[in-house]
C-alpha cells in the first residue's frame, strides 16, 4: 500500500487509550498466525539454600509433577556466558558482581578454556555443536563437560560429570584437579538449581540446562549509589519497617518445615496469593518509603527482569520446543510471567495447573 492511499488523521493529543489498544494488540496480531503455542511455566522457588529445614526428598511431589509434564527444556537462573564475559571486561563496573555469581568458577572455566584452547564463546558454540550428535557415549560426556565448563556453565557440567564412570572421571581430575574438585561441589551444593532444575534434566535425558540470568542492576545501582542514599537519608528505616514488609515476613514464615506440606506451599508460593503480598513487600513498599530513589530501585528490578526475559525470549527462538520450564526465585515470578504472556506465541501455565491435572 502507498503512502499516496493511505489515510492520515493528524492530531494535536492522540488518545492514549488509542494508543494502548494498538499496542495490546500488536502481540496478538502476530499470535493469530503462530500455528502451535510454547507453553511455559515459571516455578517461582524459595532459594534453597537459605531454607535449612527442607531436606532434598521433600521435594519429590513437586519434581514428580514436573517430570510427567515432560519440559524439553529446563532454564536456571545463572548468568548467560555473554553475561559473564560482560563482568569480566569491564572490571570497573562488575568485579562484585562477577565474585558473587561466577566466584571461584572463574579462574577453573579459565584453565579449562587454555585446556582445550577456546574461548568461552567457542566453547559455547561447540557445546551447540555436541548437542546435534546422536551418539552420546563417554567421549561425548566428557567433552560435554569440559565444554560446558569452559562456557562457565558449571550446573550443567555437574551433571553430565555426575553421569561419567570414574575412571573417565579420574583422568579429567588428573588434567584439571580444581576442575573435578569444583563440579563435585556444584553437585553436592543445596540450591534450587541442583535439587529441581539437575534432577529434572537429568532424569529427562536433557544435555544441559539453560542459563538465562542478568544482574547488570547491580552494577547500575552501584553506580548510582542508590541504597547508600536510601540508607544516608533515613527511609531504609522506614521502609524495613513498612507494614508491607512485616506482612511478607509473616506470611516467608510459613515456609513448610515437614515434607507433607511442601507441595502446598509450592503451590501458595505460585499462587496469585503470595505474588500480592511479595510485590508489595519488596517493591511497593520501596516505592511508597524511598520515594524517586525507590522508584529508581525499582526501575532497575524491572530492567533486570525485562533483560531476562529477553534472554528467555532468545533461547525459546533457537530451541523451538512446546514445553519450556524456568525455575526462579519467587520474587521474579510475577514480573517474568507478566512480560512472557506479552510474546506472540507463548502460552503461560501455572504449577497449580500441573498438580489439578494429576
Amino acid at each position: 500500500m502507498s503512502l499516496q492511499n493511505c489515510s492520515i488523521h493528524k492530531t494535536d493529543s492522540p488518545s492514549s487509550s488509542i494508543i494502548q489498544e494498538v499496542y495490546s494488540e500488536a502481540y496478538e496480531q502476530v499470535s493469530q498466525h503462530v500455528d502451535t503455542a510454547t507453553d511455559v511455566l515459571v516455578l517461582g522457588t524459595n532459594h534453597l539454600s537459605g531454607w535449612p529445614e527442607i531436606e532434598k526428598d521433600w521435594l519429590n511431589p513437586i519434581n514428580q509433577t514436573l517430570l510427567e509434564w515432560e519440559p524439553e527444556i529446563i532454564l536456571i537462573e545463572k548468568p548467560t556466558v555473554w553475561q559473564v564475559e560482560i563482568y569480566s571486561r569491564q572490571s570497573d563496573y562488575f568485579e562484585s558482581i562477577l565474585d558473587r555469581v561466577v566466584g571461584e568458577g572463574f579462574k577453573i572455566a579459565q584453565a579449562v578454556q587454555t585446556h582445550l584452547s577456546m574461548s568461552s564463546i567457542q566453547a559455547d558454540a561447540n557445546v551447540t555443536s555436541l548437542m546435534k550428535k546422536s551418539k552420546h557415549d563417554l567421549i561425548w560426556r566428557s567433552n560435554m563437560v569440559l565444554s560446558l565448563a569452559a562456557s562457565y556453565d558449571f550446573e550443567s557440567a555437574a551433571m553430565q560429570w555426575l553421569q561419567l564412570d570414574q575412571a573417565t572421571r579420574n583422568q579429567l581430575k588428573a588434567d584439571l584437579e580444581g576442575l573435578a574438585r569444583y563440579l563435585n561441589a556444584i553437585a553436592k551444593s543445596r540450591n534450587e538449581t541442583q535439587w529441581i532444575g539437575a534432577e529434572l534434566a537429568r532424569k529427562l535425558e536433557h544435555p544441559r540446562l539453560y542459563p538465562f540470568d542478568d544482574q547488570i542492576e547491580k552494577a547500575a545501582m552501584n553506580r548510582g549509589n542508590i541504597i547508600n542514599q536510601i540508607v544516608e537519608n533515613g527511609t531504609m528505616d522506614q521502609f524495613m519497617q513498612s507494614p508491607m514488609i512485616a506482612n511478607l515476613r509473616e506470611v516467608q514464615g510459613q515456609k513448610a518445615k515437614e515434607s507433607g506440606a511442601v507441595l502446598d506451599w509450592y503451590l501458595f508460593l505460585n499462587s496469585p496469593q503470595f505474588w500480592s503480598v511479595d510485590v508489595d513487600g519488596q517493591w511497593s513498599s520501596f516505592a511508597q518509603e524511598a520515594g524517586r530513589l525507590g522508584q529508581s530501585r525499582v526501575a532497575l528490578w524491572e530492567a533486570r527482569n525485562l533483560r531476562m526475559t529477553a534472554n528467555i525470549r532468545e533461547i525459546m527462538a533457537l530451541k523451538r520446543v512446546d514445553r519450556v520450564l524456568i525455575i526462579v526465585g519467587s520474587a521474579h515470578k510475577p514480573w517474568l510471567d507478566t512480560y512472557l504472556k506479552r510474546q506472540s506465541g507463548i502460552n503461560i501455565m501455572q504449577f497449580n495447573e500441573l498438580v489439578t491435572k494429576q
